[in-house]
Formats: C-alpha cells, structure tokens, sequence
C-alpha cells in the first residue's frame, strides 16, 4: 500500500531559524536541461542528450505574515535585505503523526523575492521566491 506525507505540522527552518505560520511550499522545481543533437541528415525524430548538471531551481513560500519575533518571518526579510546565501534551509513534516519530523529536503539559497499581499478579511500573507544555489538533499 502507498504512503503518503502529509504537509500537517510541516515546517521551514532558514539559517537554524524556524519560520512559522507557512501556509504552503512550491519546490524547489529541479530540473536537468537538455539539448539537440539531431542531426541534419536525420529524417526521423529528435535526439536529445541530458546536461550532466541539474540545476536547483526555485522554491516559493507562503507565509501568513507576522512581524513577531517568535515566527521567524522577520529572519526571511533580514535574508532578503542581505543578498547572501542561506544556508541549511530544512522542510520537514511529521510523516508517521506522531509528532517527530522527518526532514523532507534541504538546500542552499538566497531569497529574490518577497511578494506581500492584503486582502480584505483576510490574514496578511507574504509570498517569498527562494533561487537555490546548490544541490537539493532529499533523504
């Protein structure tokens, strides 16, 4: 039978922070690229090779915004403000239920966008576009 990870009590560390009140995670979407090496005498389908390099992509957070110390989202807006790298930014979920995450992925990064939004008779969130700079670790 299948498993399945459920995304409650999932959570986002950035640089040994924990950054509370995540709504969702998108990514980081890898991706590997891969070029054309048909001929010009070829008459039938294209040939394609895979680049030896798969590149880390980018991963967008969103947070309901809290400008409190205890959710840590002030630690994502000093890290925008910075332009250096992130490191050890850790998503973990509590897969089992009972209560000990489980590191899902972790990865390198630096934040390139943040993207408030205001709604009416809505929660403030706050959109963040993280590029990753390394390799993603998947356990």
């Amino acid at each position: 039978m299948p498993t399945h990870v459920p995304a409650n009590a999932a959570t986002l560390t950035l640089g040994g922070t924990d950054i509370g009140q995540i709504k969702s995670v998108k990514g980081p979407n890898t991706s590997r690229a891969t070029y054309d090496v048909t001929p010009l005498s070829a008459t039938a389908a294209k040939v394609y090779g895979a680049s030896s390099v798969i590149e880390g992509g980018e991963c967008t957070i969103t947070l309901m915004w809290d400008s409190t110390a205890s959710t840590g989202n002030m630690t994502v807006l000093a890290a925008a403000k910075a332009s250096t790298t992130a490191s050890a930014i850790v998503i973990a979920a509590d897969e089992a239920g009972t209560g000990t995450l489980t590191t899902i992925l972790s990865f390198s990064a630096f934040v390139t966008a943040l993207s408030p939004a205001l709604e009416m008779d809505a929660v403030i969130t706050c959109e963040v576009t993280l590029k990753v700079t390394g390799a993603v670790t998947w356990p």
